[in-house]
């Protein structure tokens, strides 16, 4: 298939000097080519609190409008010591906050604190329709051998604290999750996991302990050097990861880039392989983020100084094979179906929509291996004699071929040396083929084709002249989808025994649809 649309590549920039200001965010990250922002939540706990005051007020607020906040913006939770924890390091931000809350030697005062601070900051999230929040990583040493879903070293031993830390911070994050945060106001929690087997193996107990919340999901956070000896386990165990972790975005760290000969921004042969391998099975779904601090040794390019670091992911977007994988007809198609629960189709009770039959008979492969099956089983039942001759007429292949397409295409494709004028006696044999729930027909059409190939090839062969005589029963239940098919019947030629006169005996019949009904 060719491409049938520009290529999807959604990113977003996090710049620690304006993580409390969006419009100047936005500002630098629009001129770069980026989509959107991330912007630290607000301490919005009361003012007789004793924690400083810093961030209680934000005059982006009063500049943004509200379509860029749930279009352009990416919360993230930070600590409230002074407002600015993620220019300090963005994998670390807002752990101190979760740690308060989570550790059990934190005083009960400072625990109520915390979670004022931390649940202002989420309802001022929902509050602004802000769609996705970063929350920190979970511990990741709460895991035994017995739980290692990638087979690789078991976690060290950990103290009872630590663990009681991680299963309070699943109870949190399952709180948040099902609070009207989440369920009303679908704001989506997007828990930040370093690329290593511990991490994601962490995350993924916290998400067995959440019973797998739809609001729940990953980013990943590509912040480490990757040894190329250690590239097949990590890529074992990420394959494994991707199939179950939810993933919803993908952080590459700036600290992690290397330079090229002229300066700017590359990645590890590591990376291009772990970016190949993420984006060819989630790139149509997966945000991208860039984020990290940057030295000064050179110019990064763009209002915000990530402009080169951008454009080289978006290289690596469009080498092959992800072009390919992503950008088909067929990608297109399943981009709306993809990680989104949906209700199971019941057509035994329920009547199909006219949309979803349309949608079904989009799949290139299905019907064709309906077909296929469907012409080895006429051409096996001529084999074995198991249909029965009902009569023989007398035609040439030259008035034949025009009513067979099928065999019209065989004719000229093998340059046939045969008399085309010549009268051969053909025999008829019959067939029943039975479509059972019809829908709109492309089964049908399938065994019409089906027919008109076994029937070429049995004429153009060595062992007799036969031709079949197919009786195609369709049977539908939905009374709209047989209307379509009764009409179908009536319009298509190759539905009601399209023919040549000269022909008759042959054609006419030879295709016979008989509407069916299960009622």
């Amino acid at each position: 298939s060719t491409a049938s649309s520009a290529p999807i590549f959604i990113s977003g920039v996090s710049l620690p000097e304006h993580t409390a200001d969006v419009a100047a965010s936005l500002a630098k990250a629009r001129q770069d080519g980026f989509d959107y922002v991330v912007t630290s939540l607000p301490n919005t706990a009361p003012l007789t609190s004793h924690v400083a005051h810093v961030g209680k007020h934000r005059t982006d607020v009063t500049r943004v409008e509200s379509k860029w906040w749930s279009t352009s913006v990416v919360g993230m939770v930070s600590d409230p010591d002074d407002g600015h924890s993620a220019s300090r390091g963005f994998g670390s931000a807002g752990q101190s906050l979760i740690n308060s809350l989570c550790r059990p030697t934190t005083s009960p005062e400072k625990r109520r604190e915390s979670s004022r601070i931390l649940w202002g900051g989420l309802e001022w999230a929902s509050h602004m329709n802000i769609p996705a929040v970063i929350l920190p990583s979970p511990t990741d040493d709460d895991s035994d051998e017995d739980e290692d879903m990638f087979d690789a070293a078991p976690c060290k031993p950990t103290s009872v604290a630590n663990k009681a830390a991680s299963r309070d911070y699943a109870q949190l994050v399952s709180a948040i999750s099902t609070s009207s945060i989440c369920t009303t106001s679908h704001v989506q929690l997007w828990i930040r996991v370093p690329l290593s087997m511990q991490a994601m193996q962490a995350f993924q107990l916290l998400l067995d302990r959440c019973d797998h919340s739809p609001s729940i999901g990953c980013m990943l956070h590509m912040d480490r050097n990757i040894e190329p000896g250690a590239l097949p386990s990590m890529a074992s165990a990420l394959h494994a990861f991707l199939g179950a972790g939810n993933v919803k975005a993908v952080s590459w760290d700036t600290g992690n880039f290397l330079r090229n000969k002229k300066g700017f921004p590359t990645l590890s042969k590591s990376y291009q392989h772990i970016f190949s391998m993420v984006y060819g099975r989630l790139g149509r779904t997966v945000r991208t983020l860039v984020e990290g601090q940057l030295d000064a040794r050179s110019d990064h390019g763009g209002a915000s100084s990530r402009l080169h670091h951008l454009q080289y992911l978006r290289h690596l977007r469009s080498r092959a094979p992800l072009p390919s994988k992503l950008d088909s007809e067929e990608a297109v198609l399943e981009t709306p179906y993809l990680d989104s629960l949906q209700s199971p189709l019941q057509p035994l009770g329920d009547h199909l929509e006219y949309q979803t039959y349309e949608t079904f008979e989009k799949d290139p492969v299905k019907y064709s291996n309906y077909g296929e099956a469907i012409e080895l089983a006429l051409l096996d039942g001529l084999a074995r004699g198991a249909y029965p001759a009902i009569k023989s007429v007398f035609t040439s292949l030259g008035r034949l071929k025009e009513t067979s397409e099928s065999l019209r295409e065989r004719l000229e494709e093998a340059s046939c040396h045969r008399d085309l004028g010549a009268i051969a006696e053909i025999d008829v044999k019959e067939v029943t083929i039975l479509v059972v729930g019809a829908g709109r027909g492309p089964l049908v059409r399938e065994a019409i084709a089906a027919v008109d190939r076994v029937t070429s090839i049995s004429l153009l062969g060595t062992e007799g002249n036969v031709a079949l005589h197919a009786k195609i029963i369709a049977i539908e239940k939905n009374p709209s989808a047989m209307l379509y098919l009764q009409s179908l019947r009536e319009t298509e030629p190759s539905w009601n025994g399209a023919y040549d006169p000269g022909v008759p005996d042959l054609a006419n019949g030879a295709r016979e649809i008989v509407p069916g009904s299960s009622r």
